[in-house]
């Protein structure tokens, strides 16, 4: 996914240079009207920001549902509570609902194996909740967004180490069709 996110933004930065090259010799003997200019974004990188945590603006005003694709969020132990990296993906996040009002989203808690299953149950729906919450304040509308909770159902990682813990303490998104 970084390789292609670095990828476009080279792709887009080459693009950019062509047309600025060109555009100062296409107004020479025909200037670009309003019907054939093509306004085009580059993404800034904002200090502390990487590649990573920036999305690329889409081409078009709005993507294809199957374009779209969101990056869990991650919580410590026995926690829902947002890390600052999480309040910065769901700011990507958000960025790209408004961009995109076609899409909606189910938004599921995941919990690791530790903890019984009720309880799990309720604290991956607090996750849920919370994403959801932090989505719906920034401005996604609320009946875009719908949540469940697996709790320790769904691992992604079945191994029982604290790293494979760490990756299935989490809240993913899927596209709803």
């Amino acid at each position: 996914m970084k390789l292609l996110k670095i990828t476009l933004a080279m792709i887009s930065m080459i693009v950019l240079i062509a047309i600025i090259g060109c555009s100062k010799k296409l107004t020479k003997t025909a200037p670009a009207t309003e019907e054939t200019a093509t306004p085009i974004s580059i993404p800034s990188v904002e200090s502390g920001k990487t590649l990573d945590t920036i999305d690329l603006e889409p081409k078009e005003k709005s993507m294809s549902k199957s374009d779209i694709s969101f990056r869990d969020i991650n919580f410590d132990f026995d926690k829902y509570e947002l890390s600052s990296e999480a309040r910065e993906i769901l700011a990507n996040h958000a960025r790209l609902l408004k961009k995109n009002p076609q899409v909606r989203l189910k938004i599921e808690g995941h919990c690791d194996e530790r903890g019984t299953i009720e309880y799990n149950l309720a604290l991956g729906e607090r996750r849920a909740n919370v994403v959801k919450n932090y989505l719906v304040n920034y401005g996604v509308d609320s009946y875009r967004l719908s949540t469940i909770s697996y709790g320790k159902e769904r691992p992604l990682d079945l191994r029982s180490t604290p790293d494979a813990w760490a990756m299935n303490r989490r809240a993913a998104f899927v596209v709803a069709p």
